[in-house]
């Protein structure tokens, strides 16, 4: 019994900086568990956390990793996510890692704290392609008071280079 962290922004707007950085933490040991298998999620987005009564967080919907996995996809023209957490290299079609999934996660981790994501637009293509030449701005830009050390996660977490974010 729960609900979804979507459900959780609707109801609730922001969270508070405790509680944004607690379930982010979670999706990160849970992508850390993923990643070690071999897996990358691809479409980290609150409606694919889900909190239960009792507060315990729970990645879910590893859909589109059995899709590429089955399907055999190694294509690079091939875009999957959703496009508000795409990270650079999903937009461009390039290889995912672990690192795409952390630069989703640091879009998340930004929505938690202030209530919106960082791109938007009326179509996916206006949502997505920003990040190819525009930095996530910090959360005090929607937030006063973010806290530094958050605001310095979600910086790291969402570099528009791969290789400027954490590996894991």
């Amino acid at each position: 019994d729960g609900r979804s962290l979507r459900e959780v922004l609707r109801s609730a707007g922001a969270l508070l900086p405790r509680r944004a950085v607690e379930i982010a933490a979670e999706v990160s040991a849970a992508l850390s568990v993923a990643h070690r298998a071999g897996l990358v999620h691809r479409d980290i987005k609150p409606e694919n956390v889900l909190i239960a009564v009792d507060g315990e967080v729970k990645l879910v919907d590893f859909g589109l990793v059995r899709a590429i996995a089955e399907a055999g996809i190694t294509s690079t023209s091939v875009i999957l996510g959703t496009a508000a957490y795409l990270s650079p290299e999903q937009v461009e079609g390039k290889p995912t890692g672990p690192r795409s999934d952390v630069y989703a996660t640091g879009i998340m981790a930004f929505e938690l704290l202030t209530g919106t994501t960082p791109f938007t637009g009326d179509t996916a293509l206006t949502v997505a392609h920003p990040r190819l030449d525009r930095d996530v701005p910090p959360p005090s830009s929607v937030l006063q008071g973010a806290p530094p050390p958050l605001a310095a996660f979600i910086a790291r977490a969402t570099a528009r280079r791969h290789e400027d974010r954490f590996a894991d």
